[in-house]
C-alpha cells in the first residue's frame, strides 16, 4: 500500500461512547456497513448494465455466476445468463426496474463489506463536529507504516483488506461493467465520492466479506492520541487513565482554537 499524498499518521475521529473507549484501551476499530455512513451515496455509483448488448449482458451475467452459484452445471449458468440477459435487456429503457436493480446491487454492498474511514486532517474544524460530537471528542492517530504492516499480516490469516485513499468527483463516475475489469468497477464503487467531502482526504479501509465487525489492531499501531477543544475535564482524565494502563508511551495532544484565526492547534500533554 502506498499512501500518495498523506501524512505518516492516519485520523479516526471519535466520541466519548463504547466505540471510542474500545479503540484507546482495546486497540479495536469498527468496520461499518455503508449504508451507516453519513454520505447517503457512498458505494451506490450507477452500475451501467442497461448500456450492454444482448450478448455483452448474457456474458456478464454467466461471468457473474460462476462467482456467485458455481454449485449449478455450465448448461444451467447458460440457461440462467441468457434468460436474465433477455429481461434486462428487453427492460433497459424501463427506468423504474433500472432503479430496482441498482437498489438491488447497493442493498448487496450493505450485506457484503464493511468499512473503515480514516483522515489525513487532524485540525478541520468540520472534522472535530461532524465525527467527534462537536468537538467534544477525541481523535486517535495511527501510524500509518504500522497499520500497513498490520493489514499485510492479518492478509496472511485470511483477512482480506482492501485499502486506498478516496477520489472526488465534481461528476458522478458512470461504471461500464462491458469495458472495465470487476477489480477496477470494486474499487471505483468503493473509493470515490463527490468533491464537496474532499476536504475530508479520506483513507479507506475496506474487507470485502464482512459488514459491521470489529478488528483488533497491535498495539503499536497507535501512536497519539489528540483531545477536541471542547473535550471535559472528566473525560481528559479518563484518556490519561487509559494512556497510562496501556504503558506504550502514546503521544497525547490537547486541541484548542488559536485566538483571532480560524485554526486548529495542539499543545502536547505530559501525563507519565
Amino acid at each position: 500500500m502506498e499512501v500518495k499524498r498523506y501524512s505518516s499518521t492516519l485520523y479516526k475521529y471519535r466520541a466519548f461512547n463504547d466505540q471510542g473507549f474500545n479503540l484507546l484501551g482495546k486497540n479495536e476499530v469498527f468496520f461499518s456497513s455503508p449504508n451507516r455512513l453519513n454520505d447517503p451515496l457512498d458505494c451506490k455509483l450507477p452500475l451501467l448494465y442497461e448500456k450492454g448488448t444482448l450478448k455483452e449482458i448474457y456474458n456478464k451475467n454467466f461471468e457473474n455466476l460462476n462467482y456467485i452459484a458455481p454449485h449449478l452445471t455450465i448448461e444451467e449458468r447458460k440457461k440462467i445468463s441468457e434468460r436474465w440477459a433477455k429481461n434486462m435487456y428487453a427492460n433497459r429503457d424501463n427506468p423504474v426496474l433500472t432503479k430496482e436493480f441498482r437498489k438491488d446491487i447497493a442493498d448487496h454492498m450493505n450485506k457484503t463489506i464493511g468499512i473503515l474511514s480514516l483522515s489525513a486532517v487532524n485540525n478541520h474544524p468540520l472534522m472535530w463536529s461532524h465525527y467527534s460530537n462537536s468537538q467534544s471528542g477525541f481523535c486517535v492517530g495511527f501510524d500509518t507504516q504500522k497499520l500497513r504492516q498490520f493489514i499485510d499480516k492479518v492478509f496472511m490469516n485470511g483477512t482480506h483488506i482492501l485499502h486506498n485513499y478516496v477520489d472526488y468527483y465534481s461528476e458522478m463516475p458512470g461504471i461500464n461493467p462491458y469495458t472495465m475489469s470487476d477489480d477496477i468497477i470494486f474499487k471505483t464503487m468503493v473509493f470515490s465520492k463527490s468533491s464537496p467531502w474532499a476536504y475530508e482526504e479520506e483513507y479507506r479501509l475496506m474487507c470485502a466479506d464482512r459488514p459491521d465487525f470489529v478488528l483488533t489492531l497491535d498495539s503499536d499501531v497507535i501512536s497519539r492520541v489528540l483531545l477536541g477543544p471542547s473535550c471535559a475535564q472528566d473525560n481528559k482524565q479518563k484518556v490519561v487513565e487509559i494512556l497510562r494502563s496501556r504503558g506504550d508511551n502514546v503521544l497525547l495532544f490537547q486541541a484548542f482554537h488559536k485566538d483571532l484565526e480560524y485554526e486548529i492547534a495542539f499543545e502536547k500533554i505530559e501525563y507519565e
